[in-house]
């Protein structure tokens, strides 16, 4: 189907009262998925941090480089047993919601089931009770970038 590392992707198709669909086909990279991975593991440790009113710990810069490395090791360890289970995942992205098929099956999860966005410097991650989906930017748009967290946040709005 898709030759390892290599991806499709078709742009955003939009018709006159039609619906939208992004969908692309990725292998992750080692150095991409520990980019994000880290970067939101980093993220939810300073958020943490700030929720207890503390100056120390991960907002210190002495601990961050330190952090990423722990870090990494981890995710370079998961991302080996993770690359076996689901060399390729192939992603396809409504208005309604997001799914992800690889050789063990098929995850749909709508909209209103994530709990965050967060944006790395290598690509989006979209996080739910169970886990996170990392989207890595070159397999979007820019413009498919906005419409993913536009469609988030519209999402989060119609909850409250």
């Amino acid at each position: 189907m898709f030759k390892h590392g290599l991806l499709r992707v078709i742009n955003i198709v939009r018709f006159l009262g039609g619906s939208v669909i992004i969908e692309f086909s990725v292998s992750y990279t080692l150095e991409e998925y520990c980019s994000i991975v880290g970067d939101y593991c980093i993220h939810v440790l300073q958020e943490k941090d700030r929720e207890k009113h503390l100056e120390k710990a991960v907002n210190a810069r002495y601990l961050v480089r330190p952090l990423r490395f722990l870090i990494r090791t981890v995710a370079s360890i998961f991302f080996y047993f993770k690359k076996r289970e689901m060399p390729v995942c192939e992603f396809m992205i409504t208005e309604s919601d997001i799914s992800r098929k690889t050789k063990q099956g098929t995850l749909t999860v709508s909209w209103s089931e994530l709990t965050e966005i967060y944006q790395s410097s290598e690509g989006l991650i979209l996080i739910d009770d169970d886990g996170g989906l990392p989207i890595p930017f070159r397999c979007i748009s820019s413009t498919e970038k906005d419409w993913i967290v536009e469609i988030y946040e519209r999402a989060r709005s119609i909850e409250i």
